[in-house]
């Protein structure tokens, strides 16, 4: 009978491979993402748009950086 107390690791995720379409769209949309928020910061688009394109940058980046780490 299994110990219902103990604590078991989960499967490890598999990793991003560098030809992975998710790690393609993730650059892509890095790419687009720091497009937009460099015609934001000239003033072209509303703040709003600015923030949001920074945030979707900084997830792009984080993404990246993990699926780095876990391929290594």
């Amino acid at each position: 009978m299994p110990d219902p107390h103990r604590l078991e690791a989960a499967p490890p995720a598999a990793p991003l491979v560098p030809g992975s379409p998710l790690r393609a769209l993730l650059w892509t949309l890095l790419a687009l993402s720091v497009a937009g928020n460099s015609l934001a910061s000239f003033g072209v688009l509303p703040v709003a748009l600015t923030v949001a394109f920074g945030a979707v940058t900084a997830v792009c980046v984080a993404a990246l950086v993990v699926a780095h780490l876990r391929s290594r």
